[in-house]
């Protein structure tokens, strides 16, 4: 008799004010995701870490990503977006390019409204 694989969930983001959830799967980031299952991510860079228009902001479950080393170049694009919108607050600030989650997480983009990419 041969085991039964277990299926392991792959982390689920729900992003707001959106509503959407999207399921995360390993070594994969929240843009690529987004993509994969078909959303139109706000962008303007396509995913390198520079435009900043992308970011969200980490509502629930912060202990589940991985901090942002202070020489990493996304440190440089989250003080700037914080020193515009969020009152140089930088705790919380990700950008979705960049971004891996380790369970379930609830972020907020205010640009993306959900909607799908033609054709999907």
């Amino acid at each position: 008799m041969s085991a039964e694989p277990v299926s392991i969930p792959f982390p689920k983001v729900r992003v707001e004010p959106a509503g959407v959830v999207i399921e995360v799967m390993d070594g994969e980031t929240l843009f690529d995701a987004a993509y994969r299952e078909g959303y139109d991510w706000p962008t303007v860079c396509a995913g390198q870490g520079t435009c900043s228009r992308c970011h969200v902001r980490i509502l629930q479950g912060a202990d589940q990503v991985a901090p942002v080393a202070p020489s990493d170049p996304e440190q440089r694009v989250i003080k700037r977006v914080a020193q515009r919108n969020y009152e140089n607050k930088t705790e919380g600030i990700r950008l979705a390019c960049q971004i891996e989650f380790a369970a379930d997480v609830t972020v907020e983009q205010l640009v993306f409204r959900g909607e799908r990419l033609p054709g999907t």
